[in-house]
C-alpha cells in the first residue's frame, strides 16, 4: 500500500528503495512502510464519502461537547450545593449567636451585670466566622457580618461594630457585582448600620465622609424608605459637627425630608407586620434625631416619646434600641424649660435615673450612649437644683469624652457650656463668665452670632452678670438676645423669645422698674397670643401683682425696708395665711415676705408648691425658733447654700433681701446662736465663706 500511495511524498522515491525495504522485511528487520494513521484514514474517507465523514465528525463533536458540559454543570451544581450549605451554616451560626444574645438579655435584671468580655468574644467570633466565608461566598459573609455588627451594637461594642459593618458592606458589594439576588438591599442596610455606628462612636468625621459617599451612590432604584433613612442619617451626622452648609445642601437637594418620613411612617404602620414595624421604628429614631438636631423640639418630643414607649413595650428597658431612644427623650425633655412641650408621664430626673443603671449594665460605663445618658442625668439634676451633684457627673463625662474628642469639638464645647451653667448656679460666677465668653465667641465664629446655639452661652453670660450684681450689663445682654430670637420666630418658634422676655421681666423687678415690668408683661401677652400652650404656661407672667412687686423693691432700695414692707401689704392681702401658693403667687409673695424679714418683721406661713428653703430658714430664725431653724438648715443645707452663693450679690433679688435680714438678726450685742451648719450658711450669705466651700 505504501508503494501505491497517490501522494508522491508518501510513496517510495524509486524501485531501489522498494527493493531495499523488501530485503529488510525478509531479514526480519524494521521496514520504512507504516500503516495509515486514523487521521489519514479519515481524510481518505472524507475524500471518498464527504457526507458520511461530516456526519461522523458532527456526532463526535456533539458527544465531546455534551460530555464537557455535563462535567461542567456537575461542578457548578456541586459548587452551588457547597455555597447553599455554607449559607445554611452561616445562618445557623447567626441564629445560635443571636439566641445567646437573647438569653443574656432575658437574664439581665436591675442590679445584675453582663460579662462584657464574653459578649465581645461572641462578637469577634461571629465576625471571624464571617471572614472565614472567603471571597467565594460574599453573600454569606455579608449576612453574618451584619448580624455580628448588630449584636455588637446591642451590647455597646460600637467601635468594634464599625469595622464589622464595613466588612459587611464590602462583601455585599461584591455579591451585588456577581448579580446575587438580594445583595443590593443587604448592601443598603449594612451601609445604614455602618453609618449609624460611626455616628454613635468617636468616628463622626468619618460618618460624614462615608455618609456623603453612600448618599451619592443612590440612583433612585432603591426603596423610598431606605433613601429617606439615608438622607436623615447623613444630615444627623453633619448636624453633630454643626456643618450647616452641608446640611442645607442636602436638604435643598432632597426636599422636605420630614414630610417624606412622616408619610412613610404612616404607610408602614398601616402595612403592619414585624418587618414593617422594625422599619418604622428605625425610621422614627432617625427622624427624631433629625428634628432634635434641627431645634424642632416639640415635634421631636412627640416622635421620640412614641418610639421610646413602643420599644420599651416590645423589647424591654434593657435593650440598646430602647436605651438610645430613652436617652434621646431625656435630652429633649431637658429643653422643656425653653420650648413648650406637652404634658408627659416622664420627668427629666426620673427618666435619667431609670436609664443610667440600665445603660451601664447593658452597654458598659464607657459607651457613648451611656455617657450621653449620664450627661442627661447631670442636666436633670441641675434643673432640679442639685447643682453640686450635677457638676460631678458633668466632670466625669467631660473626662471620658476628652480621651477621644478634640477640645474644640462641638461635644466638648457643649459640655463646657453645661459646666459653666452649673458653676454659675453654684455661685462661681466669675469662673463661669470666662467659659461663657470663650464659648460664645467659638459658637459665633462657627455658626454666626445669632444662631440659636450661639445664643445659649450668651444667655448664661447674662445670668452670670446678674448673679454678680452687674444688672445693667445683664439687661443689655438679655435685650440683644430677645431681639435676635424674635427675628428667628419662623424657624424656632416663639417660646425662646417668651422665656427671654420673662428673664428681663424678673430683672426689671430687681431693678425696681415697674414700667418696664408692665412692658414685658404686654410683650409676653402678645407673643403668647393665639398659642394656647404658651398662654397657659406663661399666664403667671401676666399677674398684676408683678408691677406692685417692682414698686416695692424700688422703695426698699431708695427709702427703706420698713416703707417697702408697708407697701407690700397690698400684695399680702391677696392671700390668707395657710393658703396654697401656686406658680402665679410664688414670685410676688416670696419677694414681699423677704422684704418683711429685711424690715425685721415676722411673716405668715403658707403651703408652697415650690418651697423657698432659704426664706423658710430665715423666717424660723426671725420668729425665734432656733431649734427648728437649725434642724431645717441641716436638712436643706445644699439648697440654701446654693441659693445664697449664687444670688446674694444680685441687688433687689430675694436672696439679697434675705442676706440683709440675716445681717440685721446677727448684728445685735447678743446675736442668736448659730449651729455649725448655720454658721457656714451665714458666711455664705455674707460673702465671707472660703472659696472652695460647697464643691
Amino acid at each position: 500500500m505504501h508503494a501505491l500511495e497517490k501522494d508522491p511524498e508518501l510513496r517510495y522515491p524509486n524501485a531501489t528503495a522498494l527493493a531495499d525495504d523488501l530485503n529488510r522485511f525478509l531479514k526480519y528487520q524494521p521496514i520504512m512502510a507504516r500503516p495509515a494513521s486514523a487521521v489519514r484514514k479519515l481524510r481518505k474517507l472524507a475524500r471518498r464519502r464527504p457526507v458520511a465523514a461530516t456526519a461522523i465528525l458532527s456526532t463526535a463533536a456533539i458527544v465531546l461537547i455534551s460530555t464537557y458540559s455535563w462535567f461542567n454543570l456537575e461542578a457548578q451544581r456541586k459548587e452551588l450545593n457547597r455555597n447553599n450549605r455554607a449559607l445554611a451554616r452561616s445562618q445557623v451560626a447567626v441564629d445560635a449567636t443571636l439566641a445567646t444574645a437573647e438569653n443574656l438579655l432575658s437574664s439581665l435584671a436591675p442590679g445584675s451585670a453582663i460579662d462584657r468580655s464574653e459578649t465581645l468574644a461572641l462578637v469577634e467570633a461571629m465576625a471571624s466566622s464571617a471572614r472565614d466565608q472567603g471571597i467565594l461566598r460574599p453573600m454569606a459573609a455579608a449576612r453574618q457580618s451584619l448580624a455580628a455588627g448588630n449584636f455588637g451594637m446591642r451590647f455597646g461594642h460600637t467601635h468594634a461594630a464599625v469595622d464589622i459593618f464595613l466588612h459587611s458592606c464590602n462583601r455585599a458589594s461584591a455579591a451585588r457585582e456577581l448579580g446575587v439576588e438580594g445583595a443590593q438591599d443587604l448592601l443598603l442596610r449594612a451601609r445604614l448600620q455602618h453609618l449609624r455606628a460611626l455616628r454613635l462612636s468617636r468616628f463622626r468625621e468619618e460618618a460624614t465622609r462615608f455618609g456623603d459617599a453612600y448618599l451619592a451612590e443612590l440612583d433612585g432604584t432603591e426603596p423610598l424608605y431606605l433613601r429617606c433613612r439615608f438622607v436623615l442619617e447623613v444630615i444627623n451626622a453633619h448636624s453633630i459637627l454643626q456643618e450647616t452648609s452641608d446640611i442645607e445642601r442636602i436638604e435643598s437637594k432632597h426636599g422636605d425630608v420630614v414630610a417624606m418620613a412622616t408619610g412613610l411612617i404612616a404607610d408602614l404602620r398601616e402595612e403592619g407586620g414585624a418587618a414593617a414595624a422594625h422599619d418604622r421604628l428605625a425610621l422614627n429614631r432617625s427622624l427624631g434625631s433629625y428634628l432634635h438636631h434641627r431645634h424642632r423640639y416639640t415635634e421631636a418630643f412627640d416622635v421620640i416619646e412614641e418610639t421610646f414607649v413602643e420599644l420599651r413595650d416590645r423589647h424591654g428597658l434593657y435593650d440598646y434600641r430602647t436605651l438610645a431612644a430613652g436617652t434621646q427623650l431625656a435630652r429633649t425633655l431637658n429643653w422643656g424649660l425653653l420650648y413648650e412641650l406637652r404634658e408627659t408621664e416622664w420627668t427629666r430626673l426620673e427618666l435619667a435615673q431609670l436609664l443610667l443603671p440600665a445603660a451601664e449594665e447593658v452597654l458598659g460605663p464607657d459607651s457613648r450612649t451611656t455617657l450621653v445618658t449620664r450627661w442627661s442625668l447631670a442636666e436633670s439634676l441641675l434643673h432640679d437644683g442639685r447643682s453640686a451633684e450635677a457638676l460631678i457627673h458633668y466632670r466625669a463625662v467631660q473626662a471620658a469624652f476628652a480621651k477621644w474628642e478634640r477640645p474644640d469639638s462641638p461635644t466638648m464645647q457643649s459640655l463646657e457650656t453645661a459646666i459653666a451653667v452649673t458653676l454659675n448656679s453654684l455661685g462661681h460666677c466669675e469662673e463661669a463668665e470666662v467659659i461663657y465668653r470663650k464659648m460664645a465667641a467659638a459658637y459665633a465664629e462657627a455658626l454666626g452670632p445669632e444662631h440659636h446655639d450661639a445664643i445659649i452661652p450668651r444667655r448664661g453670660l447674662a445670668e452670670a452678670f446678674r448673679n454678680q450684681g452687674r444688672l445693667e450689663e445683664a439687661d443689655e445682654e438679655f435685650r440683644w438676645q430677645l431681639e435676635a430670637l424674635m427675628r428667628q420666630e419662623e424657624s424656632i418658634g416663639r417660646s425662646p423669645a417668651v422665656t427671654t422676655a420673662h428673664y428681663l421681666l424678673l430683672l426689671s423687678i430687681c431693678r425696681g422698674r415697674a414700667d418696664e415690668v408692665r412692658g414685658y408683661m404686654d410683650l409676653i401677652r402678645d407673643l403668647s397670643a393665639g398659642h394656647e400652650s404658651l398662654e397657659t404656661k406663661w399666664s403667671f407672667a401676666m399677674d398684676e401683682r408683678l408691677p406692685l412687686t417692682a414698686e416695692m423693691i424700688h422703695l426698699a432700695q431708695t427709702v427703706g425696708f420698713a416703707e417697702a414692707a408697708q407697701y407690700g401689704e397690698q400684695i399680702l392681702s391677696t392671700l390668707d395665711p395657710g393658703d396654697v401658693v401656686d406658680e402665679a403667687d410664688h414670685h410676688p409673695l416670696e419677694m414681699t415676705l423677704s422684704v418683711r424679714l429685711a424690715a425685721g418683721l415676722d411673716v405668715p406661713t403658707y403651703r408652697w408648691t415650690q418651697t423657698p428653703h432659704s426664706l423658710i430658714w430665715v423666717s424660723l430664725r426671725q420668729a425665734g425658733d432656733l431649734e427648728g431653724a437649725a434642724e431645717y438648715a441641716e436638712n436643706h443645707r445644699e439648697r440654701i447654700w446654693q441659693s445664697f452663693r449664687a444670688h446674694r450679690r444680685a441687688k433687689g433679688s430675694s436672696m439679697w433681701l434675705l442676706a440683709e435680714a440675716l445681717a440685721q438678726l446677727q448684728s445685735g450685742e447678743e446675736p442668736p446662736q448659730l449651729s455649725p451648719t448655720e454658721e457656714e450658711l451665714f458666711k455664705v450669705a455674707m460673702g465671707t465663706e472660703g472659696a472652695a466651700a460647697g464643691h
